[in-house]
């Protein structure tokens, strides 16, 4: 079973660290956690960091974590950095 999470409509470097914090502190501990990026518009690459900082912390609690609903932009730019494959949909 998964249980989700829904990223804002703004992730940018200003949002990152109480993005992260709320994530972090919000986190279901289901076996895979679901993060619904819908509505995301307007992002910076402080995104691709608070989802592989958010990953990380649920790999080490036996967690996965599965990005849904993403844009052709967001997967853009998560390709640009080398980083799709770890971010599976």
């Amino acid at each position: 079973m998964s249980v989700g999470l829904v990223l804002p409509e703004r992730v940018v470097f200003a949002d990152a660290t109480a993005l992260l914090t709320a994530l972090r502190s919000t986190a279901p501990t289901a076996p895979v956690v679901q993060i619904d990026a819908s509505a995301l518009q307007t992002f910076d690459s402080s995104v691709v960091a608070v989802l592989l900082a958010l990953q990380r912390q649920l790999v080490a609690r036996g967690q996965s974590l599965q990005l849904c609903q993403r844009s052709d932009r967001l997967q853009a730019l998560l390709t640009l950095y080398g980083v799709a494959e770890l971010l599976p949909a």
